[in-house]
């Protein structure tokens, strides 16, 4: 998955420095890509990082609105149980990994995958709060 190395997070990404948050959600990834292998096309790596969010902003809505988060883990843990053994126990680690290794990150994140093909495409990532807002506002 060595493809992957373009990442954006926006000029103000954290502090101001772009692909910070995107350089942390590819590292947070990493298992589930290395899974996969390389995807068959865009729409592939598309539904991996759409796992990886989920995976990412789950343990967080759990803590925030954990009454709200109850019907949205049943659905996940559905999801994931229809899934072959290897890639099921994958995303069972990055929620696990989303609470030990990355737990002190307090924020949610929306992640992108931009571009046509696996060739040009660019993986944008930004924080954001439990609420959806970013978190770092643009200069309008």
């Amino acid at each position: 998955m060595s493809r992957l190395t373009k990442i954006d997070g926006g000029p103000q990404d954290q502090g101001g420095e772009p692909g910070k948050v995107s350089e942390m959600i590819l590292e947070f990834a990493r298992p589930l890509l290395d899974a996969m292998g390389q995807p068959g096309s865009i729409e592939d790596l598309r539904a991996a990082f759409e796992l990886v969010t989920t995976c990412w902003n789950l343990p967080v809505f759990e803590r925030e609105a954990p009454a709200e988060a109850i019907a949205h883990r049943r659905n996940f843990d559905s999801v994931v149980a229809s899934f072959p053994e290897l890639l099921s126990s994958v995303l069972l680690g990055l929620v696990e990994s989303r609470k030990t290794t990355f737990g002190q990150v307090p924020f949610m994140v929306l992640v992108e995958v931009r571009g046509t093909s696996l060739d040009d495409c660019t993986i944008y990532a930004e924080a954001r709060g439990e609420d959806g807002d970013r978190l770092v506002k643009r200069p309008a």
